[in-house]
């Protein structure tokens, strides 16, 4: 069983956040991956102001290395109208097993509107 002891604060880029993901993972899950620099900090500095483009690729990579060796499954629960929806690509490029799960039904306060919406079943 893996224990987490230390609040950890990371924000992923926007363009690869699925590579985040699985970035955090090797490192922080797996223990596999020890990036030159602390990717998490509580002042929440971004990913791209941690890390240039090429260390954050060579790290990508360095990642999915990792994966390839290790029998893991990841669960994403993407919530509606979210980014990710356009990064599926990106989880079928790992070598990992991996779910994706969505919303069938949703209710939620719109601010503009000031309703009560339902989407859904």
């Amino acid at each position: 069983m893996i224990e987490f002891t230390e609040k950890k604060v990371v924000i992923p880029t926007i363009e690869n956040t699925i590579d985040d993901i699985y970035l955090m993972i090797a490192v922080y899950v797996l223990k596999k991956v020890e990036p030159s620099k602390e990717l998490h900090n509580l002042t929440r500095t971004s990913i791209y102001d941690i890390l240039t483009n090429d260390e954050r690729h060579q790290l990508y990579e360095t990642a999915n290395n990792e994966l390839k060796k290790n029998t893991i499954k990841v669960v994403f629960n993407i919530l509606d109208d979210s980014h990710l929806l356009k990064q599926l690509e990106a989880i079928k490029s790992y070598p990992n097993d991996f779910e994706v799960t969505l919303p069938s039904m949703k209710s939620e306060y719109d601010a503009w509107t000031k309703q009560i919406t339902t989407k859904g079943i």
